[in-house]
């Protein structure tokens, strides 16, 4: 049901924690590695910073890497060094054995969330296990999401690769990852060496699969050579750069160490700089830095087109923040291919046609980065970008603070939570940070009635918006709390009944609540008068009591926009009251208010809004999700992404939230979704489930499955991968696998 995930391994402990001391003239060079086939691959990757040695000179390249060691490695090379190693772990349920090291959990339990080891096998991982050259081909085949697509293998050893791992190591070696040994063998059982495993991830930056770090990382084209001056001067992403070489920069040439005199202009070269912009490895590469790119041109844009700036560089799409305010998510199917000459805090110019990018124009401006101040110290400023993610720069010599107006002001006027533009120089230091106008919780969205207060342990809120919906938060330890009138509060003082505005970080963490001044009343309708304006309650207590509405006053039910002719008599109702004492929201009570248990079928989910559609006797109601909703299926426990999306279900209502879902048939349904991928007699399908990379599921086809184009005619499975892939489709199950699927119009 579930894309095939090998449970694999974690960490480089001290191996990849500490960069080796130098041997010989360079600290990327070592005494078991010089001369040999590995060493430059080793000394690119040493350099790049994602592995070190041993110590005293030495690397160990023929040491086999354990499963934990392959995770930190494949996490480092997909350039999520920082995220990886300072995971915070929050999504629980690794269920790490007793013996598992502890320095590499949180490499492990980052790749289970992101999708690319499966987190229940975690409990059986055998981290300090060596692994297998076909235990190595699925993890990496599995993260970068890679496709053999009809890809055949011929090793004479394919019958030892078992039959569910063939279409992984197919992917590996077809997109140039892993090959076979001299004698057409794969070795599948075979231990990969550390040396192996630096040329592995060499070969994926030569053939553009990842991309660690694309601003001190690159494949470039010479344009000038100084050999007296140890200065390059190269292109990368349509700008003009020159370069200062270190004094013990390592140069190689088809594997061999060289003179900076052997590279000629117009030659492609692979780049690394070190911390202060100098060129710390510097290699000939008959690879393009723009191969299988997007059309990135130096030239004016034009047409309809954006202006922005890159928040960041990822494996299968890029953020980009435009000039708008807003951000967006360009995916790698959005683009003709990837976009790997790009770099963080580019400016550039987007050009779209029907939704897919048509030109990323880099344009000749100064490079600049937004986001949240996390710290404004004395020597650099750290931040959280608009990804989640965060970052230190340093001080450039003369650096400037401004604010919103563009008027000088001292850096201690920056504070916790300030959103902020910062112009980069050249060596990635901060020369100009500037205070932008606070957007992150001007939103009605993040107003509401508290329902839920967790004040022990890690803090959390729930509010009940004016839709009526409810959505929990966690909350900063640090949060701060303010009443109407301005004075400050903690957050013991918040309680159950409160109307209160949330401010939120960029990762959607509370770190302010203020307590507004809104009254909630609930109650029941005994009079409305919509030409007066007026509605009569009777709350709680008995008591009836008439109430002004606001002439823009709001109705809502099932978190679905209603008039006031939907409200009559006898509804139970929720009003939002302003210190006017008029009424400015009616929530309409009932639907999915009402707890109880239903049975019916998932119609939709969304995960991040905490949201689930139920259809029951032709009926769709929207449901809250209780934050600690149980799934189960057949006895097992699942996580909510693992829910195929038009399964049959019960699920259980309490006060006014699902707080259990019970799947009672997932095999013989029907279900739709948009055709991800076809390998052999396994099709992949997408489904929304309000995540951003959605829920991924696998089934095997019937030996008589039909299958339908858009115009009823039947196709072979061949033609359905070739012209349908990202296309929606609707498929029927018959005991879990697929009778017939039928491609959408």
């Amino acid at each position: 049901m579930l894309r095939k995930k090998l449970c694999l391994f974690v960490t480089l402990v001290l191996s990849l924690l500490t960069i080796t001391s130098a041997w010989a003239a360079s600290s990327h060079l070592f005494r078991d590695t010089a001369g040999k086939w590995w060493e430059q691959s080793v000394a690119e990757c040493s350099a790049a910073e994602l592995v070190g040695g041993r110590g005293n000179g030495l690397f160990d390249p023929k040491a086999p890497v354990t499963r934990v060691e392959a995770i930190i490695f494949l996490n480092r090379a997909l350039g999520q060094r920082a995220e990886a190693d300072n995971y915070s772990m929050s999504q629980g349920g690794y269920n790490f054995s007793a013996d598992f090291p502890a320095w590499g959990k949180k490499n492990v339990a980052f790749a289970a969330d992101k999708g690319y080891i499966s987190k229940a096998g975690i409990p059986n991982m055998q981290p300090r296990h060596p692994a297998s050259r076909a235990e190595i081909a699925v993890l990496f085949a599995n993260a970068l999401k890679l496709s053999a697509d009809g890809y055949q293998l011929n090793f004479k050893d394919k019958a030892s690769i078992p039959a569910s791992l063939q279409p992984f190591v197919a992917a590996a070696v077809k997109h140039g990852i892993m090959a076979g040994r001299p004698d057409n063998t794969f070795d599948p059982n075979a231990n990969v060496t550390r040396g192996e495993m630096a040329a592995i991830i060499a070969r994926m930056v030569e053939n553009g699969k990842i991309n660690p770090n694309p601003n001190k990382y690159f494949i470039a084209k010479l344009s000038a050579v100084d050999a007296v001056g140890k200065k390059i001067t190269v292109v990368k992403g349509g700008q003009t750069v020159t370069l200062s070489l270190q004094t013990d920069a390592l140069l190689y040439r088809t594997g061999k160490r060289g003179l900076l005199t052997t590279f000629k202009v117009n030659e492609n070269v692979k780049v690394i700089l070190d911390t202060t912009g100098k060129v710390a490895y510097i290699a000939y590469t008959a690879a393009s830095p723009l191969s299988g790119s997007v059309s990135i041109t130096t030239d004016s844009p034009s047409g309809n087109e954006r202006r922005g700036y890159v928040v960041n560089m990822y494996l299968d799409y890029l953020t980009v923040r435009y000039d708008d305010g807003t951000s967006e998510r360009l995916e790698k199917s959005t683009v003709s291919a990837g976009f790997y000459g790009l770099s963080r805090g580019q400016r550039v110019a987007i050009t779209k046609v029907g939704g897919i990018v048509t030109g990323i124009t880099p344009l000749n401006e100064a490079r600049k980065v937004f986001g949240y101040i996390v710290n404004a110290g004395s020597s650099g400023i750290t931040f959280e970008d608009l990804d989640g993610y965060e970052r230190t720069l340093a001080y450039a010599s003369g650096y400037r603070v401004k604010d919103q107006d563009g008027d000088s002001i001292d850096r201690e006027d920056l504070e916790d939570g300030d959103s902020v533009e910062i112009e980069l120089d050249s060596q990635e230091k901060a020369v100009t940070i500037k205070l932008l106008s606070d957007t992150v919780s001007s939103s009605s969205d993040l107003e509401g009635e508290v329902t839920y207060v967790k004040r022990s342990g890690s803090y959390r809120i729930t509010i009940k918006k004016t839709d009526g919906s409810e959505k929990t938060y966690d909350v900063d330890q640090d949060v701060q709390v303010y009443k109407a009138s301005g004075s400050s509060r903690n957050f013991d003082y918040i309680n159950e009944h409160d109307y209160v505005k949330l401010k939120l970080n960029s990762r959607d963490v509370v770190v302010r609540i203020d307590i507004l001044d809104i009254e909630v009343v609930e109650g029941e309708v005994r009079s409305i008068d919509t030409y007066d304006y007026v509605i009569t309650v009777k709350n709680s207590s008995g008591r009836e009591v008439e109430y002004d509405l606001d002439k823009d006053v709001k109705v809502w039910q099932d978190s679905k926009s209603r008039t006031l002719r939907n409200v009559t008599r006898g509804d139970k109702i929720r009003l939002l009251i302003n210190d006017d004492n008029e009424v400015t929201v009616v929530n309409i009570l009932g639907g999915s208010s009402s707890s109880g248990t239903y049975t019916g079928v998932i119609y939709a989910l969304d995960i991040d809004e905490d949201k689930i559609t139920f259809e029951k006797n032709s009926q769709r109601t929207v449901y809250n999700l209780d934050r600690d909703v149980t799934v189960r299926n057949d006895g097992s426990t699942l996580d909510l992404e693992d829910i195929i999306i038009g399964s049959e279900a019960e699920i259980r209502v309490e006060n006014s939230k699902v707080t259990r879902i019970e799947i009672t048939n997932d095999r013989d349904i029907t279900i739709k979704g948009k055709l991800d991928r076809v390998s052999g007699v396994r099709i992949y399908i997408k489904q929304e489930n309000g995540t951003s990379s959605g829920a991924r599921h696998y089934f095997i086809t019937e030996t008589n499955v039909t299958i339908k184009d858009p115009n009823g005619r039947t196709i072979s499975l061949s033609r359905l991968a070739e012209n349908y892939i990202g296309e929606d489709v609707t498929i029927e199950l018959d005991d879990g696998e697929i009778e017939t699927l039928r491609v959408e119009d």
